[in-house]
């Protein structure tokens, strides 16, 4: 499959690139960079297309992959071990006033002496209840991003909105920011052909936020009238979504299942 289609399969929505310096005999190690960006994509404005309508996604996942029989590692103390950035205060207010009012009447009503009521009032001084209210706040980004790895033990960067319910944006810079070191791991009489390293961009069904869907044809107006929900509608907007990915050879789970996992971008990291 044309690695082009592969990565402008849903390009309104999220653009994906991959790069690293050329292996050389004096170079064993290079810098993988990922760019990846996130917008509002207008779904449908060919004009055969017969369903309109608007995508953001609310998360998504970059993963590398290194093939098991290319001949390329990891360092993996070059990887960028992301993890969102949270600042905790504590703070005490403290409740005395209504306690310490209500002992001392109590003191009164009951006939204690001065001096017992003031050791009372002491005592109840010491025990002043305190409330503690934990504020977590995160450093100001638009942008959540948690490293992990999938099943398949390949390392993977978790991005989600901090600032909006969806993605728009740049998560990194993919210039300043690698994502981890690769290793050349081919001996001298094996440096033909470089290492094929490939990024992918997933995400779950539940993380598409599909809108405003519209039909183009007037015969589909008419039959609007009759799905009141939107249910067919929906149907429609997935299935332009799954006949994009199936075209471009990407992986799409069924479309009605949330939990439904999608390849909506792959490209093989290219040297520069």
């Amino acid at each position: 499959m044309d690695n082009d289609n592969r990565t402008r399969t849903l390009a309104e929505v999220a653009s994906l690139d991959a790069w690293h310096k050329g292996f050389t005999t004096t170079r064993k190690a290079v810098d993988l960079h990922v760019d990846v960006s996130f917008s509002e994509g207008r779904i449908g404005g060919e004009p055969e297309a017969e369903v309109r309508f608007r995508l953001r996604l609310r998360r998504a996942d970059v993963v590398i992959v290194v093939p098991p029989l290319e001949r390329v590692g990891v360092d993996k103390a070059s990887v960028s071990r992301d993890a969102p950035r949270l600042r905790v205060k504590a703070t005490e207010a403290r409740r005395t006033k209504d306690q310490f009012g209500a002992s001392a009447g109590l003191l009164a009503r009951a006939g204690a002496s001065v001096s017992a009521r003031g050791k009372a009032q002491a005592q109840l001084a010491a025990r002043r209840a305190r409330e503690t209210t934990l504020k977590i706040t995160q450093d100001g980004s638009a942008f959540s991003v948690m490293q992990v790895q999938t099943q398949n033990g390949d390392y993977a960067w978790i991005i989600e909105p901090t600032a909006d319910d969806v993605l728009l944006g740049r998560p990194w810079n993919a210039d300043d920011a690698p994502r981890l070191r690769l290793i050349d791991q081919r001996s001298d009489g094996h440096r033909t052909i470089e290492p094929a390293v490939r990024v992918e961009l997933r995400c779950r069904r539940e993380d598409l936020e599909i809108r405003e869907i519209t039909p183009t044809s007037k015969r589909d107006w008419a039959a609007l009238a009759k799905d009141p929900f939107g249910a067919n509608k929906l149907k429609a907007a997935e299935a332009v979504i799954r006949t994009r990915l199936a075209r471009a050879g990407l992986v799409s789970g069924n479309l009605e299942d949330p939990f439904a996992e999608l390849t909506i971008c792959a490209v093989i990291a290219q040297s520069a």
